[in-house]
Order: structure tokens, then sequence, then C-alpha cells
């Protein structure tokens, strides 16, 4: 191999990395589910970018649910009835995001009128995390459908008749 050879090899080789380091790297597309769909197959989505819209619920010590939409005030009254229910964690700022609006809607409900809600869009990766019997009895546990949330968008207070 001659000198030139050899520094067209170095160049194209520089090159290669060049490109290989300036292109775009590509992001997954969530695939919008429903929380039905999420149950109904959940070793499916296990590990997969989802996008998924429901009743957003926080209660004690980090126990934030997505719940399918209520449709009248007595499913709102009695919030443990609706099934499937998804745990959700994650990215700081978008459970802020969902933490504000749920405030708003219990302030709005505070206020007088019971039939508000905090509703959104959760972006996130999806885990099924099976029932275990060794599981701690008494202690805190989210349920096999978990969501670690990447995003939360379209985050509204809304009335249910």
């Amino acid at each position: 191999m001659n000198s030139s050879q050899a520094r067209w090899g170095v160049l194209v080789f520089f090159c290669t990395i060049a490109l290989g380091v300036t292109s775009p790297a590509e992001t997954p597309s969530p695939k919008k589910v429903t929380l039905r769909e999420l149950s109904a197959n959940p070793r499916a989505f296990d590990g997969k970018l989802v996008q998924v819209e429901g009743w957003i619920v926080f209660g004690w010590e980090g126990d934030n649910f997505l719940l399918e939409k209520p449709k009248s005030k007595s499913d709102l009254m009695n919030p443990s009835q609706h099934y499937p229910q998804l745990w959700f964690h994650g990215d700081e700022a978008a459970v802020r995001k969902a933490f504000e609006t749920y405030k708003a809607a219990t302030y709005t409900a505070a206020s007088g009128s019971e039939n508000e809600i905090a509703t959104g869009t959760l972006t996130g990766y999806f885990h099924f995390v099976p029932i275990i019997k060794s599981r701690m009895k008494d202690v805190f546990d989210p349920g096999p459908f978990q969501l670690d949330v990447t995003e939360a968008s379209s985050l509204r207070v809304l009335s249910i008749p």
C-alpha cells in the first residue's frame, strides 16, 4: 500500500466516523393505545413507548394513577371502580405538569363544582409487572400496569355531566 492509498483510507475512515456522529438519532414514535388495550395484551406493549389518555389521579406518597375517563358523576364518585389502572412515575417536569392540572381540578371541586377532573395524555415506556406472590402484604403495590412517563400533554380540567 502506498502513502496515497493510506491517506485515502484514513480520510474515508474519519469521514465515516464524522457522518455517523452527525446523523440524527432516530426517536421512536409512541403507539397510541387505550388503557383497555394495555390491560388486554400487556406483554405486547411491555417495554414499548406508548401514549395513553385518561383521568389523572394523585394519591398519597407516589400512588399516581391514570384511569379511564369517567362518563358520569357516579363514576366520578367511585374512582376505585375504574379498571384498569395505570400507575405512573418518571420525568419530574412531566409529572409536575400533571400534578398542577390535578391541583387545579381539586381546587375547582373544593369551591363547589364537584364534577371537575384532571385529564391528559401521558407518553412513556409501559412496563408489565405481573403480580408475584412474594410481594409484601400491606405495602403499597402499584399493580402490574406501570408507565415511566417521558411527557405529559393535553392536560386540562374537564367537567363531567
